[in-house]
C-alpha cells in the first residue's frame, strides 16, 4: 500500500520557504536567555532596544499589540519570546519581558492559547498534506489550509 502512494519530491522537503513554517524554523537571535525554571535572565544583554518597562503604558499596549500579531502567527516580537520544546508532545510556550506592564502581561498570557492552537493547526496543516496519511486527512488539511490562507488574506487587507 506503501509504495502505491505518490511520494513528496524531496525538493519539497529540502527548500523552507515553501511551507509555512519557514519564519517558525530559522534560529533568530532572541533575546531571551532562559534558566532551568523558563525565567529570562538577562533579556536586553544586547542594548539594541530599550526595556519595554522605560515606556509609558499606552506605549506599551501598541508594542504588545504587534508583538501579539506577531505571535499568533509564530514569529517572535521584540519583546514576546516563543519557545518549543521538541519531544513526544511538542509543547510551545511564551515568554514576555518581565519590565512589562503587569495588566499587559496577563492579557498576553489569555492570548497565548489561542497563538498555541493556531501553531497546532499550522504543524497539522504542514503534515497532513501528505499523500500517505489518505484521502480524508490530506482534504482536511487542505480544507484548512484554505480557511488559514482566507484568515491571512483577511488581514492583510485591512492592515
Amino acid at each position: 500500500m506503501e509504495s502505491s502512494c505518490p511520494s513528496i519530491p524531496r525538493w519539497n522537503l529540502d527548500r523552507p520557504f515553501l511551507s509555512g513554517r519557514f519564519h517558525q524554523e530559522i534560529k533568530g537571535t532572541s533575546r531571551f536567555a532562559s534558566d532551568a525554571k523558563g525565567c529570562p535572565l538577562d533579556s536586553f544583554s544586547s542594548g539594541l532596544e530599550n526595556p519595554i518597562g522605560c515606556y509609558d503604558a499606552a506605549v506599551q499596549e501598541l508594542i504588545v499589540i504587534d508583538d501579539l500579531l506577531f505571535a499568533l502567527v509564530g514569529i517572535e516580537g521584540r519583546y514576546i519570546s516563543i519557545k518549543r520544546v521538541h519531544g513526544k508532545a511538542d509543547v510551545v510556550s511564551f515568554q514576555v519581558d518581565a519590565s512589562m506592564d503587569l495588566a499587559l502581561q496577563e492579557l498576553a498570557k489569555w492570548i497565548f492559547p489561542l497563538c498555541e492552537s493556531f501553531l497546532l493547526i499550522d504543524e497539522f496543516v504542514e503534515s497532513g498534506s501528505q499523500f500517505k496519511n489518505g484521502l480524508v486527512n490530506h482534504a482536511f488539511a487542505a480544507a484548512l489550509r484554505a480557511l488559514l490562507l482566507v484568515g491571512s488574506l483577511g488581514y492583510n487587507a485591512f492592515r
